[in-house]
């Protein structure tokens, strides 16, 4: 029985991502975002929030189980982005300032996010608010950006420092 079950999840896991599947995602996420450009690719189990605030240029790849949330200000990511899978690009944190007032009720504060043209965000990248990445940078696996990156910089670590230019 195990056997049968394995074999529907691996069937439907590699039918979720045809093209039927793709495009499918592709039309709906169009309609919804603010702006999404020709030839783009979202994997399974991607999240948006903010649809509003997002826009995506021409020829980006978001691999499965990112997360991108726009809630209160803009995500604009350029033309031929790799995302690979569990990217988390949020404009939005906790203010945590008041020493007499608990966290959750200090509300929030939003700031843009830009990666420009030719960007690799490899898997597991987290990505903070108020950070712009620069043409053609890379960010290394399971890094946390927490500044601006130059453009053609590899990056990576926690804070994400520079490994390397291009």
């Amino acid at each position: 029985m195990l056997y049968f079950f394995g074999f529907f999840e691996h069937y439907f896991s590699r039918v979720r991502n045809s093209k039927f599947f793709l495009n499918a995602r592709f039309s709906y996420y169009k309609k919804r975002v603010n702006s999404m450009g020709e030839n783009v690719k979202i994997k399974k189990r991607v999240v948006f929030s903010g649809y509003e605030n997002i826009t995506i240029g021409n020829g980006v790849y978001i691999g499965d189980d990112s997360r991108i949330l726009a809630d209160g200000a803009e995500i604009k990511i350029g033309n031929n982005v790799l995302i690979a899978p569990t990217v988390m690009i949020n404009s939005r944190n906790h203010n945590f300032h008041e020493k007499n007032k608990i966290i959750a009720l200090q509300g929030y504060s939003s700031k843009g996010i830009y990666i420009d043209d030719d960007v690799w965000v490899a898997a597991g990248v987290i990505i903070t608010a108020g950070v712009s990445i620069g043409k053609g940078a890379v960010i290394a696996a399971g890094s946390v950006v927490t500044k601006n990156v130059d453009a053609y910089t590899v990056v990576g670590g926690i804070p994400a420092k520079v490994i390397s230019v291009r």
